[in-house]
């Protein structure tokens, strides 16, 4: 596995339009310029540590699925929630 700064300028793109902004709007919600915003998106310059986790923030999408395409922590912490359900569903029969 390794970073692609295009195909993460892809998914930062597809979650933009997914969220409903445009690109001037969003580039301004992240603090940062149009052009960078377009620099980024195009793989031709890479994204700061700090700007990822604001845009991943923003975006409301986990970090991993920006940098590798796969949503693991997403997947887990849903896992997580669903057994804490089971567990609490049963508890309460018990009651």
């Amino acid at each position: 596995m390794y970073y692609d700064a295009k195909e993460c300028g892809k998914r930062i793109k597809e979650q933009i339009k997914v969220m409903g902004y445009t690109q001037e709007a969003f580039a301004e919600s992240v603090n940062i310029s149009i052009q960078h915003l377009r620099n980024i998106l195009g793989g031709h310059r890479n994204c700061p540590h700090e700007l990822l986790v604001e845009i991943a923030c923003v975006l409301d999408i986990s970090t991993d699925y920006l940098l590798t395409g796969k949503e693991r922590a997403r997947i887990d912490v849903r896992n997580r929630l669903l057994s804490v359900i089971g567990d609490l569903s049963q508890i309460a029969k018990r009651i």
